[in-house]
């Protein structure tokens, strides 16, 4: 096994984190507002957002051009691994909805 730096290895931490706090903080800012109209979780998401950017790219200086060659071999080694949880997690989510949708009709018929 290859021994890496800590500042290696807290790039690696970066640059794999980035996309999941970032766009995480987007999803769940939407999904607060939506339920209660209150603007400061869009603003908290906008924030959060902004900093993960500020993440890739200190991620991307500890972590240099090695990080990013074993970051992407990482990616298409597990590419199909990671679509398939996004499938299943979608298709939860829309059975979820459809099921919210279907009980809201009905409370509302009677």
């Amino acid at each position: 096994m290859e021994k890496y730096s800590i500042s290696f290895l807290i790039g690696m931490a970066l640059l794999i984190l980035n996309p999941v706090i970032g766009w995480g903080a987007v999803i769940f800012a939407v999904y607060l507002y939506k339920k209660s109209k209150n603007k400061i979780y869009l603003l908290i998401g906008t924030i959060t957002y902004i900093l993960s950017w500020g993440m890739l790219f200190l991620g991307s200086i500890l972590a240099g051009r090695q990080g990013f060659k074993l970051l992407k071999t990482f990616v298409k080694e597990n590419i199909l691994l990671t679509s398939l949880a996004a499938i299943i997690i979608l298709v939860i989510y829309l059975l979820n909805q459809k099921r919210k949708n279907k009980t809201g009709n009905e409370i509302h018929q009677n």
